[in-house]
């Protein structure tokens, strides 16, 4: 809190032990924008941080959202490009399937929607044919 003395002397008014102050504009000026500065800064760098925290934590979420095989499934014919989950396999003729991933193996199930036994499993790089096949599941 400042003195009488200093605050009358900031309006220009003489004290005892002095002559009359004033203040100057220019570095008044100077000073505020200082002060506004300085508070700009620390805005920006907390506007930063903040930004830099939620990239880091969709940055670590973001890999186990969502995963497709590299390459392609063929499945009686038709192309399923970065496959993932299950693809029907038809109307009850033989299922092929031609595995064109590099690392996911395909596996052939009996019934709909992946459900019943796996009849055979596709590597990646080959093909089989499944006379019991109805569904097909890739990682």
């Amino acid at each position: 809190m400042p003195d009488a003395e200093g605050e009358l002397a900031c309006r220009g008014v003489m004290t005892a032990d002095a002559g009359p102050r004033t203040v100057d504009p220019l570095r008044a000026a100077t000073d505020a924008a200082r002060r506004q500065e300085r508070g700009t800064h620390m805005r920006r760098t907390v506007f930063a941080l903040g930004t830099l925290a939620t990239a880091v934590v969709f940055g670590l979420a973001a890999p186990g959202a969502a995963y497709a095989a590299d390459g392609f499934l063929i499945v009686n014919g038709y192309p399923h490009f970065h496959p993932s989950g299950c693809y029907p396999a038809g109307d009850g003729s033989p299922t092929t399937v031609a595995n064109r991933t590099h690392d996911a193996i395909a596996y052939i199930f009996t019934g709909p929607h992946c459900t019943g036994e796996v009849d055979s499993t596709v590597r990646p790089g080959r093909f089989t044919e499944s006379d019991a096949g109805a569904s097909v599941w890739i990682d």
